[in-house]
């Protein structure tokens, strides 16, 4: 058995064949969580999947890269369905986010869905990635610069946040769909919980710097002040659904805190 074939051996207790031509094939069973749709709506299961490992010890010559048309191409239909998971979720809600509905609004069959995306969570997380990194919410050039104060970093990122919440209040109510349905979700948690980290290291360093630059001279640990900002963020965009300017004035009275006045 091969180093790796030992390795996949030890993890899934695995079988390894060989065949004439130099083939290694090796077959396990894990158990795998998928969210599954029903009529009722979605439910998580455990199912027994099986996994082939082939490799081969002859030149790799069959081997042909993948063609750059070929690959813009799948990352543009990735794209549409990302989109229309997104739109399809802020007009009807977890609930009524399925995955056939979702192929017919990105005009594919249900089977060029599965390709690109194995399940429900997949989904979730490429929708989550869309708003953070595409959508880019709360980001813009002065809060992303490192050339300016701190103070006005932070509070062009909840300016950022302001206008995104004018300009694309759809955003704001499919992460608050998320947020909520994370509470009984484990899989959904570890999603936000994956971005909150970026979230919550950007405002650290930011109060951090802030601190060292004495911008900031209330007494606050900054990695817990950032975790009670994104906390304050999150229940603003729902107190002020529809009213993002009001979030304004909650949002600078924590500037004012951080410096310190009184």
């Amino acid at each position: 058995m091969s180093d790796s074939g030992s390795r996949l051996g030890e993890q899934y207790g695995c079988v390894d064949r060989y065949q004439p031509l130099g083939w290694e094939s090796i077959y396990a069973t894990k158990f795998v969580n998928h969210l599954v749709e029903k009529p009722g709506g979605w439910a998580k299961i455990q199912v027994v999947a099986m996994v082939n490992t082939a490799r081969t010890k002859r030149k790799e010559t069959s081997a042909k890269p993948l063609k750059r048309g070929s690959s813009l191409k799948s990352a543009e239909r990735r794209s549409e369905i990302v989109q229309a998971a997104y739109r399809s979720l802020a007009e009807k809600g977890f609930e009524g986010l399925r995955m056939r509905d979702i192929a017919e609004r990105a005009g594919i069959d249900h089977s060029t869905l599965h390709y690109y995306f194995a399940g429900k969570e997949a989904l979730i997380d490429a929708i989550v990635d869309y708003i953070v990194l595409d959508l880019a919410v709360g980001r813009s050039p002065v809060a992303e610069s490192e050339e300016v104060s701190p103070r006005l970093r932070l509070s062009a990122h909840f300016d950022a946040l302001i206008k995104q919440l004018q300009e694309t209040p759809e955003m704001f109510v499919v992460l608050a769909e998320l947020n909520t349905r994370a509470m009984r979700e484990p899989l959904l948690r570890a999603i936000f919980s994956k971005n909150d980290r970026k979230w919550k290291g950007f405002l650290t360093e930011v109060l951090v710097s802030g601190v060292q630059k004495n911008e900031f001279k209330g007494s606050f640990l900054p990695e817990v002040a950032a975790e009670a900002i994104i906390s304050l963020i999150r229940g603003l965009t729902v107190t002020y659904a529809g009213r993002p300017e009001l979030m304004r004035r909650p949002l600078y009275q924590v500037l004012t805190w951080l410096e310190g006045a009184n």
